[in-house]
């Protein structure tokens, strides 16, 4: 599918692609669609009136530094365990991995709970545009004379 170029946008950048530097002289319809959508995550990060959402693109990267946390906590259960006695640390060794998988869990449902937070707000205003649409008329009935 080729888009039309939009009629009287011009931009005077230098564009790269696959290492090939050329300048447009015009935008398709696609093309300044996918730039509206897909803005880089520092100019997300630093925008001030919170239009774009970055928790979107950095959740994954939460999850695994929480993972990581997690299993330091575990490590951590078993390692000042040893240091209060044999029979504690034994104990610690059974329980650190039942404890890792708890914080794993309550981690996934928090972030995924997030995640649903941002999918809803996505999804209206993907509804709200029809909804803000004025409803048709009510059909009018024939006028009868008696």
């Amino acid at each position: 599918m080729t888009c039309p170029p939009i009629a009287g946008i011009k931009v005077n950048k230098w564009h790269s692609y696959a290492g090939i530097v050329f300048r447009r002289a015009k935008l398709t319809q696609c093309e300044v669609k996918i730039m509206e959508e897909k803005k880089g995550f520092w100019s997300c990060l630093f925008d001030l009136s919170f239009t774009e959402f970055i928790t979107t693109r950095v959740i994954k990267i939460l999850y695994m530094l929480g993972i990581g946390i997690a299993a330091i906590v575990g490590l951590m259960l078993v390692v000042t365990a040893f240091t209060k006695g044999f029979a504690a640390g034994l104990l610690h060794v059974i329980a650190a991995p039942i404890v890792f998988i708890l914080i794993v869990i309550v981690l996934r449902i928090y972030m995924e709970l997030v995640l649903t937070l941002f999918r809803i707000e996505a999804n209206t205003q993907k509804q709200a545009p029809a909804a803000q649409a004025p409803a048709p008329a009510p059909p009018q009935e024939p006028e009868t004379t008696e």
